[in-house]
């Protein structure tokens, strides 16, 4: 595939040629070869500095400068021909050579330093990354965070799972990030390893998060999760929001003893509060992905009854 070129800064290259163009009027005067040639050379400088790369490029310039000095010089001399041997248009024309020959050197240089600068850019995004785990690896119930939850908070370990497994299976379904997902069930609410404010858990978590270097993608979903906040952006933070809000109704309905309460008016309940409360509309889910991940809730949890209905 053909690299795309990129684009020129203009900034630097306006301001030489400003400055390079009113020097010229200074030392040139007011007459009217001057009022025609300076603006003329300015754009065609300006072209040099920030358009042309190559030496040949540079020649045909030149050719296109000269022929535009003479132009202008005999438009201005009434087609007196016989002017053209005279030293000062011979000055005017080393003038217009030797302009964009700086201007060439200048455009050069400027490329060189912006070639450095990228790279170095580059260089540090690439030593920047490299502090960070891999999806994969966070999503290891070996990794540092996980393993304390499972030692230290092992009710909290078990809804994580949940949450992700959760959240795994509608990602695949709505063909979202699938790892993505799962790692934000995993991780909504590591925070609450080291507060039990609610409030809290979210910022410890992201702390946590931090510290163990974890991807950048996933800690920007644990941020969408503090609707205090912010709200889901992205479909997979919206997925694990969806996930931890009906896995906590039910783990809220069965501590509590609640009954009367079906799988499916849990859903139900879950999907219209998120939607009451404004909770998803920021969110790029569209109507049809929603009404999925609705569906597939619903099919999970009756094949999950059906199978605690068979083994009973």
């Amino acid at each position: 595939m053909k690299e795309k070129r990129e684009k020129f800064s203009t900034e630097i290259p306006i301001f030489c040629v400003c400055l390079a163009t009113i020097l010229a009027q200074i030392c040139a005067g007011t007459g009217t070869m001057s009022s025609f040639l300076v603006p003329v050379m300015t754009i065609l400088c300006y072209l040099v500095l920030s358009q042309i790369e190559s030496f040949i490029g540079l020649v045909y310039a030149v050719i296109a400068s000269s022929g535009f000095f003479f132009a202008i010089f005999l438009g201005s001399h009434k087609l007196q021909w016989r002017l053209i041997g005279k030293k000062e248009t011979f000055f005017w024309l080393l003038f217009c050579w030797i302009a964009l020959i700086i201007a060439y050197i200048i455009g050069k240089i400027l490329r060189l330093m912006k070639k450095d600068t990228k790279k170095l850019n580059l260089k540090e995004k690439k030593e920047e990354k490299n502090l960070y785990i891999s999806l994969e690896e966070a999503l290891s119930l070996s990794s540092d965070l996980l393993v304390q939850a499972k030692e230290k908070a092992p009710k909290l370990f078990e809804h994580l799972k949940q949450t992700s497994d959760l959240a795994r299976a509608a990602a695949i379904e709505i063909k979202a990030e699938e790892k993505l997902a799962q790692a934000g069930g995993l991780y909504h609410e590591i925070g609450r390893l080291t507060t039990n404010q609610k409030e809290e858990t979210i910022s410890e978590g992201i702390r946590l998060a931090k510290e163990h270097h974890l991807p950048p993608e996933l800690i920007e979903l644990l941020k969408q999760q503090d609707l205090k906040h912010s709200k889901p952006i992205s479909k997979e933070a919206s997925i694990v929001l969806l996930a931890d809000t009906f896995l906590s109704s039910i783990a809220y309905l069965y501590n509590n003893e609640k009954t009367g309460w079906t799988m499916e008016m849990v859903i139900e309940q879950t999907f219209r509060i998120r939607l009451e409360k404004g909770s998803l509309d920021e969110s790029n889910l569209t109507v049809k992905e929603f009404l999925v991940i609705k569906t597939l809730f619903m099919e999970q949890f009756a094949k999950e009854d059906r199978e605690n209905d068979n083994t009973d």
